[in-house]
């Protein structure tokens, strides 16, 4: 059997499910403008419940030292961080109430 090596990219993969990558993808400004939000990149399934969303955000570096003015909150879900460059970044988490 001869196999054919093809590039790994949405349109060679769509029936299989989805290539999650930033390039040529539509992205907003989140964060007082230092991170581009590349929104919703896969459709995840999951049984009876509501829509997963797999987003990257591609942060810059604020200056330092940094003054924290407002937090965000999301009561009703999880976020994941998977530092991309090897480069160190420092997020700022308060506890629970």
């Amino acid at each position: 059997m001869k196999l054919e090596v093809l590039p790994l990219d949405q349109k060679t993969f769509s029936a299989y499910g989805d290539v999650i990558e930033t390039q040529e993808r539509d992205f907003f400004h989140i964060n007082n403008g230092l991170v581009e939000r590349y929104h919703d990149l896969a459709k995840v399934e999951v049984l009876e419940q509501d829509r997963t969303l797999i987003s990257i955000n591609r942060a810059q570096p604020a200056a330092m030292p940094i003054v924290v003015h407002e937090l965000e909150r999301h009561p009703l879900g999880t976020q994941a961080f998977v530092p991309m460059n090897g480069e160190a970044f420092c997020r700022y988490c308060r506890a629970r109430r």
